[in-house]
């Protein structure tokens, strides 16, 4: 449910503007896993396998992107979107600010995390 209330959250922030908001949302999303995709791979190849040729990952990560971009839509587009409003509307302003704090937390982190494992592997840093 949390997954479908931050769809909201980034639904409700892209229709201030004259965008599309689904594929904006969506967007939003997408951008968000495919830096935590950046993470893991970084974590999982770099610190723990010590390999630093990922040469691969150009080609792999258009297809993931594109897979993810498609999954989400689709998903989202199936949604009813008035039940995820309902939903998100029903909760309390505490609630609200509660899950706000937490979807920022989360867009900082993510972001704050990929940058820190770009560095690392570019500087031959490791954490492990």
């Amino acid at each position: 449910m949390i997954y479908k209330r931050f769809f909201w959250f980034l639904y409700s922030y892209y229709k201030k503007g004259n965008v599309d908001m689904l594929f904006s949302s969506v967007c939003a999303i997408v951008g968000l896993q495919v830096l935590n995709l950046i993470f893991i791979q970084g974590f999982i190849f770099f610190h723990l396998m010590n390999r630093r040729d990922l040469s691969f990952t150009p080609i792999l990560g258009g297809v993931i992107i594109t897979l993810l971009l498609i999954i989400n839509y689709l998903y989202f587009k199936s949604c009813d979107i008035k039940a995820i409003e309902n939903d998100y509307n029903g909760l309390s302003k505490e609630e609200k600010r509660a899950h706000s704090i937490f979807y920022f937390l989360y867009i900082a982190i993510s972001i704050i995390l990929a940058v820190l494992m770009a560095v690392s592997i570019k500087n031959n840093f490791k954490w492990v």
